[in-house]
């Protein structure tokens, strides 16, 4: 017994030095790194510069987050703020440039220049602008996921400004059906990219403002267009919708050179 014991006492420490040479937990910061494999290395010196560079690369991927960006405010949430209440501005303005009693003018009323009847002004309001709308939110979640949401995101601002002006300048009932059309098209991809960015760049303690601010957008959007009448009696149907095509413009302009890529 006492020739053994002496070797029992050897084996014990040395097991005991494994067990903290080779660690058997997960080294944690902020994302779960995976463990790194060193039981086979029984160089020490190796074995601390192999955790010296996961603990670098660790530190290099937390640096490296979005989410630790201060610029969540200015540089995206209000520009895509501002996209919002371009787009509500753009597709409701319509309900608000016709004019059915009998005391409306060709300058105010789009209907009147245009001559459609109400019947015709349903199909503008309603299936011009759903039908292609529905079908394109389909699409622009899937783009979304797969194409630059920057680039997507001013590209369809631009195409709403666009419909909007070729709305301002149209000679006929049928031209301000297609432009309704394609403004159906390009409101549809606004909003899947601009969820998407604040989930991804607005840090987790941010979140809540940053999608509450997001969402006033559809209500000062709707607000404006709800002023747009003021417009109208000032400076004419035409003018009005001019007017909210170079916001839209001026939009475009502020996201494609503030919005964080």
């Amino acid at each position: 017994v006492s020739r053994l014991l002496p070797l029992l006492l050897a084996l014990s420490l040395a097991s005991s030095s494994l067990a903290f040479a080779v660690p058997s937990h997960t080294v944690e910061k902020k994302y779960c790194l995976k463990p790194t494999r060193i039981a086979n290395t029984r160089n020490p010196t190796r074995r601390t510069s192999i955790l010296k560079m996961s603990d670098k690369k660790a530190t290099n991927e937390i640096e490296e987050d979005p989410q630790n960006s201060n610029n969540w405010l200015f540089g995206l949430c209000l520009p895509l703020w501002l996209a919002y209440v371009s787009n509500q501005w753009s597709r409701s303005s319509i309900y608000y440039l016709v004019d059915f009693s009998d005391k409306g003018s060709a300058l105010q009323a789009m209907n009147i220049d245009l001559d459609f009847s109400q019947a015709q002004y349903g199909l503008l309001a309603s299936v011009a602008f759903t039908s292609l709308f529905a079908v394109a939110s389909l699409v622009a979640g899937r783009a979304s996921d797969r194409y630059n949401r920057k680039v997507l995101t001013v590209a369809s601002i631009a195409t709403w400004g666009l419909a909007t002006l070729g709305t301002s300048t149209s000679t006929s009932y049928n031209q301000v059906v297609g432009w309704r059309v394609l403004m159906g098209l390009s409101c549809a991809f606004s909003t899947p990219t601009a969820y998407t960015l604040l989930a991804e760049r607005v840090p987790a303690d941010k979140a809540a403002s940053a999608s509450s601010l997001y969402s006033t957008g559809v209500a000062m959007g709707g607000a404006l267009a709800s002023l747009s009448i003021l417009l109208d009696d000032r400076i004419g149907w035409r003018n009005t919708a001019l007017t909210i095509a170079l916001f839209a413009f001026g939009t475009a302009a502020i996201n494609l050179f503030v919005l964080e890529d």
